[in-house]
């Protein structure tokens, strides 16, 4: 479950990238990383 999750996250990722820069961006960034790095 947790793969399938952090898979999940990366995805979230790549969309991210794909947008325009904005500080929001940055942001959510951040927070898709420390969830990564807490393994849950």
């Amino acid at each position: 479950v947790k793969n399938l999750a952090i898979s999940y996250i990366n995805e979230g990722k790549a969309k991210l990238d794909a947008l325009r820069d904005c500080p929001e961006k940055e942001l959510l960034l951040q927070i898709a990383d420390y969830m990564i790095s807490r393994k849950y």
